[in-house]
């Protein structure tokens, strides 16, 4: 039996033991990823991510610091959330959002 490394970054994924035909993300597609910062957005975020999910790969919201249901409205239509205890901002959000998703 033929074994096949798939190697992306730091990751390794053998797939030598694959039955079904590889998802295109298998074969070495990037993953298409959507961040989003939100603050206070429990009324859109929902539409948003639903909406977005279509798109991409996946939905991560950053939570900046919101005192409403973002983040469980978020979670509820199928994203990623990761939470600031505070108010980091728009600029704030986005290099932290920078950072998390160079590490996935």
């Amino acid at each position: 039996m033929k074994r096949e490394v798939v190697s992306k970054g730091s990751l390794v994924t053998d797939i030598s033991n694959t039955e079904q035909p590889l998802e295109p993300r298998q074969m070495g597609r990037l993953k298409i990823v959507a961040a989003i910062p939100a603050f206070n957005e429990e009324k859109y975020i929902g539409t948003v991510v639903l909406q977005t999910r279509q798109h991409v790969d996946e939905v991560i919201v950053f939570d900046d610091g919101s005192t409403d249901h973002t983040a469980d409205v978020s979670r509820l239509a199928g994203a990623t959330v990761i939470r600031h205890v505070t108010n980091k901002f728009l600029v704030g959000s986005l290099h932290y959002s920078l950072i998390i998703i160079q590490a996935l």
